[in-house]
């Protein structure tokens, strides 16, 4: 059905979009997500431009990979090892922020892009949204609800 479609990025992608800096707080981008109902976001450096994605999928691989580190820094303590009130709030404040849990770089399209060259992307790399670039910009989103809403007029 997308095969034949004339629409193109830009007609489909929801726009605006929220993004986040790396330095940002985790529970913020967190709480942007679950009120917004929206379950990913692009990372910008200071121009605006895509660095990376963070999602759902980061959140959950990311808490389970700090279980051993958690453990072992339980074991540290455990053991009678103080550790600095410094050294623990740096760990946690690094652990805390988008860059610590974002997949680097991005796959975007182009609004020109047709939905059927966005709709094979999202097969081919395995993800649920992509960001639509414009001068490495993030101007929208594109994502699997999109392309199927896309398929309605033709159903």
């Amino acid at each position: 059905m997308l095969e034949s479609s004339p629409l193109t990025a830009g007609e489909i992608m929801t726009s605006p979009i929220v993004t986040a800096a790396a330095d940002t707080p985790l529970r913020v981008v967190i709480r942007q997500m679950l009120t917004g109902g929206f379950s990913g976001v692009p990372v910008v450096d200071a121009e605006g431009r895509a660095i990376g994605m963070i999602t759902e999928g980061d959140f959950l691989r990311w808490s389970e990979e700090l279980n051993p580190k958690a453990r072992w820094w339980l074991d540290m303590l455990a053991d009678g090892h103080e550790l600095a009130e410094n050294f623990l709030r740096e760990i946690k404040e690094h652990h805390a922020l988008v860059g610590a849990v974002m997949a680097p770089g991005v796959v975007g399209v182009s609004a020109a892009t047709p939905i059927r060259d966005a709709a094979a992307l999202l097969v081919e790399r395995h993800v649920k949204r992509v960001p639509v670039l414009e001068d490495g910009k993030p101007v929208g989103m594109i994502t699997r609800r999109d392309l199927v809403r896309a398929m309605l007029p033709s159903v």
